[in-house]
C-alpha cells in the first residue's frame, strides 16, 4: 500500500499492536522515509550531503505568503521544485524558475500536504540503489534511469516508452563504490529495515548528493529495484520476495525475543 496510511508507518503500527510480521520498514523509519522534511533534518546530522533546501509549513504561507516568497528567493533562488513533504510519485512537484511559478507551485503542493519542501535545481544525472536487510543490509549496483526530460515527473516515470534503464550506472568503479556505500549509510541512519530504495544526485562535478530514501520502491517485475537486484547477483525476482519475506519473520522472532512493560487493563 502506497501513500497516506499505506506507507508512513500508520499501517505497520496497527501491524505491531496486531503482532502480525510484516515485509518492509518499521514505524519510525516508514514515517521517516516519507516525511521528506524530517529525513532530510535526519540525515544532515549524519553528515550527508543534500541539495540545499527550506521546509514551508501551511500555516507560515498562510500567515505572510510575500515573506515566505522573499526568504525562499533569498535561500534557496531559481530554478527550484516544490515538493509536498509526505507524498511520492512525483505528484505535486512543480518546477519553478520564478515567483509566479514559485506561488502557484506552493499551492498546488499544499493541496496534497499541509509542509512541503523547496530544493534547489542541481543539474546533473540521478541515480538509484536498492538496499534490502536488517542488521546488517547489503546494496545493490547502481541504477540510473535515461531519459530526455528536464523533471522526470509522474508521467516521464510510468508512461514514457522512450525511457530506459542503465544497470549498472555508467559512472566509473570509484563512485559505484562511493553511492553503494552512502546508500547504506542512509538505509541506517533512518533505521530502515527490510527493503528501500536510495535516490541520489550525481552534479557535473562528480559529488553525489542524497536526494531521498524510498522505503517502499516501485515493485512491478519491470521496476528498478527488483531489476537493480537481478542485475547485481542474480536474484530473480520470485527469489527477492522470498528473501523480504525471510526479513521480515526475522524481525519479528527477534522482537518476540524482547520484554515489554504494559499498562494493566482498567
Amino acid at each position: 500500500m502506497h501513500g497516506t496510511n499505506g506507507e508512513d508507518g500508520t499501517l505497520q503500527g496497527l501491524l505491531e499492536m496486531l503482532n502480525v510480521p510484516y515485509v518492509g520498514n518499521g514505524v519510525l523509519a516508514a514515517a521517516l522515509t516519507l516525511d521528506k522534511a524530517m529525513s532530510k533534518l535526519a540525515l544532515a546530522q549524519a553528515g550527508i550531503r543534500q541539495v540545499e533546501h527550506r521546509a514551508v509549513r501551511r500555516e507560515r504561507w498562510l500567515a505572510d505568503e510575500q515573506g515566505c516568497i522573499a526568504w525562499l528567493e533569498d535561500t534557496i533562488g531559481y530554478p527550484c521544485y516544490v515538493k509536498p513533504s509526505s507524498l511520492g510519485s512525483s505528484i505535486g512537484i512543480s518546477r519553478c524558475e520564478n515567483r509566479g511559478e514559485l506561488t502557484a507551485g506552493i499551492a498546488e503542493a499544499l493541496q496534497y500536504d499541509a509542509k512541503l519542501v523547496v530544493e534547489r535545481e542541481l543539474p546533473g544525472r540521478e541515480i538509484q540503489v536498492a538496499v534490502m536487510g536488517n542488521e546488517e543490509p547489503v546494496a545493490s549496483l547502481p541504477g540510473e534511469f535515461i531519459h530526455d526530460n528536464r523533471f522526470f515527473d509522474f508521467a516521464s516515470k510510468y508512461s514514457d516508452p522512450r525511457l530506459r534503464m542503465s544497470i549498472p550506472a555508467e559512472i566509473g568503479e570509484a563512485l559505484i563504490g562511493q553511492v553503494r556505500a552512502l546508500a547504506l549509510q542512509a538505509y541506517r541512519t533512518l533505521g530502515c529495515e527490510g527493503l528501500a530504495r536510495v535516490d541520489f544526485f550525481l552534479d557535473r562535478d562528480g559529488l553525489l548528493y542524497l536526494n531521498e530514501i524510498n522505503a517502499l520502491p516501485g515493485f512491478t517485475s519491470a521496476s528498478m529495484y527488483p531489476v537493480m537486484w537481478e542485475k547485481t547477483d542474480g536474484t530473480t525476482y520470485a527469489k527477492l520476495i522470498e528473501r523480504l519475506i525471510d526479513y521480515a519473520f526475522a524481525r519479528h522472532e527477534a522482537r518476540q525475543s524482547l520484554s515489554y512493560e504494559r499498562l494493566a487493563p482498567c
